[in-house]
């Protein structure tokens, strides 16, 4: 699959522009800048990070996942299963299998992910999510009736389906396979039509293809459901602003203000759409004052 995807999730709490070397003093702070390197599409920044904490604790099995995450949605997919494999040693465990599946799903290589996934229910028979992907697995391999049992097998476990299609959309997502996020954040929706990061997480995967109309119905209708929701409030505010921002640079400033008053509504201190408005109300307040001739002036008084 050659499908360009990247995660946008607002961690805003690092810009991203410090070198890797200034967080060396703590493996924890380490990790972390990883994580919004690859959060913000910084894959370089990330790789380095990690490859310095697995250099300084060989055992984080969450780093070493995180390298074969990256070696996958970069295309190496041997390198992946290899780093994978580290994290099975460090004590990924049954984490590590299922990322494997995950990095052969998207080189196509099916019958390889099948026989990870045998191995996966040999370790753990109880795996909901493994009977669940050997469904998917034998649907796009044509079995049907196979594919059926197995969907059989997963519903039968009594595991939350929403949260199951969540995690699978997750992973989809984190693994540059955007279609098949976008297919079970839909799925976990059918099971649980407000489940809040399910919605959040389709919203991105709708941004990221253009399809910002979507994205922005997926967190109103979180909204709806959960008005104390921060980070859709933001979102919405965001996407109020871009439009208003477009509309500023087609000198429409009816339009600009209706939008940055919208991203107000969303969010009362988005910076933007303050200075923006206050910007629109000194450009038009020598208008008014231009209609009002000295001779009226005067009069008046």
């Amino acid at each position: 699959m050659n499908k360009r995807f990247s995660i946008l999730i607002c961690i805003l709490l690092f810009a991203g522009l410090w070198p890797v070397q200034a967080w060396s003093a703590n493996i924890m702070d380490t990790l972390f800048y990883g994580v919004v390197a690859r959060e913000n599409g910084d894959i370089a920044r990330a790789r380095m990070a990690f490859s310095e904490v697995v250099e300084r604790d060989p055992q984080n099995a969450y780093a070493w996942l995180q390298l074969g995450i990256i070696n996958a949605i970069s295309g190496n997919t041997d390198g992946a299963l290899r780093m994978f494999d580290r994290a099975n040693t460090a004590g990924g465990e049954r984490f590590s299998r299922l990322w494997r599946v995950m990095a052969l799903l998207r080189d196509d290589k099916d019958n390889e992910a099948a026989a990870e996934l045998q191995k996966l229910l040999q370790e753990a028979p109880q795996s909901a999510l493994a009977d669940y992907l050997m469904g998917l697995l034998s649907c796009r391999q044509g079995l049907p009736v196979q594919a059926l049992e197995y969907f059989e097998k997963s519903q039968s476990r009594n595991a939350p389906g929403a949260e199951i299609h969540y995690l699978l959309a997750r992973a989809f997502e984190s693994m540059d396979m955007p279609v098949n996020a976008r297919i079970e954040y839909e799925t976990a929706l059918e099971y649980e039509p407000t489940h809040a990061r399910a919605l959040i997480g389709l919203s991105r995967v709708f941004a990221q293809t253009g399809e910002t109309n979507l994205a922005q119905r997926s967190l109103e209708q979180l909204l709806a459901s959960n008005p104390q929701s921060a980070e859709a409030a933001t979102l919405l505010s965001r996407y109020a602003s871009d439009k208003a921002f477009e509309a500023w640079s087609k000198k429409d400033r009816e339009t600009a203000q209706r939008f940055w008053r919208k991203a107000l509504e969303y969010d009362r201190q988005n910076e933007a759409a303050l200075y923006y408005l206050r910007t629109l109300a000194k450009q038009t307040a020598p208008e008014v004052n231009k209609n009002v001739s000295p001779d009226t002036t005067s009069s008046a008084h």
